[in-house]
This record gives C-alpha cells, structure tokens and sequence, in this order.
C-alpha cells in the first residue's frame, strides 16, 4: 500500500562497516526529498550523488548530528558535486556550523580528499542559506520539511553555560515512526553520561520502550551502552 504523504517508508541502508568510525543513514520517503542522518566523510560524500541517482531520489534533507568528520564531513564533498540535491541542512543549536566542517582541513588535521580547501569553501558560501540551527524558533522545521513522523532531540545543553562539552555529548538523536507502526530509534554519538537527559524527554521515553530498530550510540561502543 502507498504509504502518506510525507511519511518515511523504508531505511534504505546504514553504513558503518564501510567508514572507519563514521555514520550515514538514508531514509527512503514515498513522497518529497528523503533523509540522510548524517553524511559521512569527505570520500562517502563522493560517492552519494551515485547512490541517489541509482536509487531514483532527486532531492533530500540532511540533518548532521554533530560536526565531526566521520559523520559531517560528506556534506561538503556534496555540496561541490551536486548542489542541488539538498534542500535543507539541520545541525545542532549552538554549534559553529558550517565553519566547523573546514577547521579540520584549514589545519590540515584531515586530507582535502578530491577537491581543495578553496572548492570546499566555496561550495558553503554558495549553499550557506541550506544550513539551518534547532533553535526554540526553529525545532518544528524538521516536521515541516521532513516529515510529520520524525522527531529529532539532543541532550539538554546550553553552549553558553557549558561551552566545553563534548560535541559527542551534544549530539542529536531521531526517533522514526514509519507507517506500519513499527518505531526506529537512531542515535548521534551521544555516551552513557548523556543519555538520561535524552530518555527524559518524553517522545524519546517512549520512541526507546517501543524501538524496533536501533542505530545504538556511539557506534555501538559497549562501554557507553
């Protein structure tokens, strides 16, 4: 059956095995862009406009769940090829997106991959209205553009008083609720310490009871488990 509109249908697939900490998770919708959590790094970025072709999508939503490389980076290599295919960049309230994205390469902490510091740089400048914060005025952006059934949180932080946590401990999270009822549950980097801040807001207390599919935090890592 066709699913509503504006509902997901499908994860299509969860790459981790193919990146070496990192994270990208497509959700397949029947009508409008779909959505990536996450993108990835500068190679995986690459090789999405291949994967969108191939699969028929024209068009998705990203939202990064935090701005470190393994699961951000791939939105620049994106940008520079095909600009087009993304709508709408969500990022986290009070991070320094999407300056952050380059800090790495401006530093030479991570290798330019196949474009130059300078592409990568233009590319945001060019695309810098696509990136918007989940701020109090913006936080029901993400029902609106993508989807009544997802909802996105994030650990209770306020950069302004606790500027020195962890962009780990700051990651968002996305509870899925697809049209046959099943719930999927995806989470960021956030460790241990900060997951009872995220279980106490009550739409992801109930998204973790009834979960029928997990994206576990911090790749899985028991120790943060």
């Amino acid at each position: 059956a066709a699913a509503a509109p504006g509902y997901m249908t499908e994860i299509h697939f969860a790459l981790q095995g193919g990146l070496p900490n990192g994270n990208a998770v497509l959700l397949v919708r029947a009508n409008g862009p779909s959505l990536f959590f996450d993108i990835g790094d500068l190679s995986f970025g690459e090789s999405v406009p291949g994967i969108l072709d191939g699969i028929g999508i024209t068009e998705v939503n990203v939202v990064l769940s935090h701005c470190h490389n393994d699961h951000a980076a791939g939105i620049l290599s994106l940008l520079v090829l095909r600009p087009e295919l993304v709508r709408y960049i969500f990022y986290p309230w009070g991070e320094n997106f999407p300056r952050c994205l380059l800090a790495p390469l401006q530093s030479a902490q991570l290798a330019p991959g196949t474009f130059t510091l300078k592409e990568y740089q233009q590319a945001l400048q060019a695309n810098r209205l696509k990136f918007l914060p989940l701020t109090a005025r913006t936080q029901d952006l993400p029902h609106k553009y993508l989807g009544a059934s997802v909802s996105i949180a994030r650990p209770d932080y306020d950069p302004r008083r606790t500027p020195k946590v962890s962009w780990n401990d700051r990651s968002l999270s996305l509870c899925v609720e697809w049209p046959n009822g099943q719930t999927s549950l995806l989470f960021g980097d956030t460790r241990a310490k900060a997951l009872p801040s995220l279980y106490a807001k009550p739409v992801f207390a109930d998204c973790w009871r009834k979960a029928d599919y997990l994206l576990a935090n911090h790749h899985g890592r028991a120790q943060e488990n």
